[in-house]
């Protein structure tokens, strides 16, 4: 069932690097990455700029969508729906300020036209990285 739009209008630029999503056990190995997350459970995952251990998925691509205020509803459910409905798989995850979705790089250019199809604005691919370099 397709679902509106209630966030017409809303920013998004893509990632220019391809991503790999892994999974490592010391953070020290991650020495360039998009993401850093360490799990309660002691999982640490590093969101790389290449492989870096043999437990690593991808390659993705990262939408990075304006910034979310902390009370709006359904932002992700939204953008969920209309990437299920083209049937693009996601890992999703949000920072202080932003929410971004990983697709698959192999299904970036239709992640694009879903979501402008449905409203919201691509604002171009960013070559420059997001990182923290140890």
């Amino acid at each position: 069932m397709s679902i509106g739009n209630p966030f017409q209008g809303w920013g998004f630029y893509v990632s220019g690097y391809d991503l790999w999503v892994c999974l490592i056990d010391e953070p020290s190995i991650c020495s360039e990455y998009f993401a850093l997350i360490r799990e309660a459970n002691s999982y640490i995952t590093c969101v790389a700029y290449s492989r870096i251990s043999d437990e690593c998925i991808g390659p993705y691509r990262a939408l990075i969508f304006d910034p979310t205020p902390p009370d709006v509803i359904g932002f992700l459910a939204t953008i969920s729906q209309i990437l299920a409905e083209s049937k693009i798989p996601i890992m999703a995850y949000s920072t202080y300020y932003r929410d971004i979705i990983l697709v698959p790089a192999k299904d970036v250019e239709r992640a694009i036209q879903a979501l402008v199809q449905k409203g919201f604005t691509f604002q171009g691919i960013s070559l420059a990285k997001i990182c923290t370099q140890r």
